[in-house]
């Protein structure tokens, strides 16, 4: 607790992840290969982050910005980072649901008070797609809410989306921010709605924007077989 302490006071927002989530998602494996899941979500955080404001884009997001959603969440809660990726018809969809749903946080986006949201894809992304993924991500803000929205092209994301997203203003018993306690008392918050897959167009039905979950699905990427997205 002296360290979480410390580290609460020097940062904007501190993410714990907590072992036994580790033991519920892949009890299985050796004890090296569970904690080195853990240090790949930490670290595509990182890369997310530093790409996002250090690589060229169509629509630039710089440091700045970054500093300017967290900074604006400050005592309004806690900051998430969601990183995930689509590929296929739906991949939009997919890319954002990712991002959203992180099976080592419990995270309750309801009343966000702001939101980055950068997109990157191949030459192939739509105009379309880029929207989809703002409406959705935005879909938990506040009406008055800071969004910041960016986009990258990059050739090796061709037929695939990836979608970062920092979010401020959440609640969530595993994330320590500014104006909130170290011991912070356990909330069981359900796992955020996944949109569903559209088959021909993205339907929104009013402010509200309610959507039905979907079935479960075949996770993708390289961690698949442990049945956990590129998110932190």
């Amino acid at each position: 607790k002296e360290a979480l302490g410390k580290l609460k006071d020097a940062a904007d927002s501190v993410v714990v992840v907590d072992n036994n989530k580790l033991l519920q998602h892949c009890p299985h494996l050796p004890v090296n290969d569970a904690f080195g899941v853990a240090d790949e979500i930490l670290a595509r955080m990182v890369k997310g982050i530093s790409e996002t404001i250090s690589m060229p884009s169509l629509v630039n997001l710089e440091f700045a910005d970054v500093r300017a959603v967290m900074k604006d969440g400050a005592g309004k809660g806690v900051a998430m980072i969601g990183l995930g990726e689509g590929e296929g018809k739906d991949r939009a969809i997919d890319a954002v649901n990712s991002a959203l749903e992180n099976p080592l946080l419990n995270v309750d986006y309801r009343g966000a008070t702001g939101a980055l949201v950068h997109i990157t894809g191949g030459p192939d992304l739509t105009l379309e797609e880029a929207s989809t993924v703002g409406e959705i991500a935005t879909t938990y803000l506040r009406d008055n809410a800071n969004v910041i929205w960016g986009a990258r092209i990059d050739p090796e994301f061709e037929k695939r989306i990836q979608v970062m997203i920092i979010m401020t203003g959440v609640s969530s018993p595993d994330l320590i921010g500014s104006g909130t306690s170290i011991t912070v008392p356990h909330r069981d918050f359900s796992a955020p709605k996944r949109h569903p897959r559209r088959p021909t167009q993205l339907a929104w039905e009013g402010p509200s924007r309610r959507f039905d979950p979907l079935p479960p699905e075949e996770k993708q990427g390289i961690m698949a077989k442990l049945d956990i997205d590129y998110i932190l």
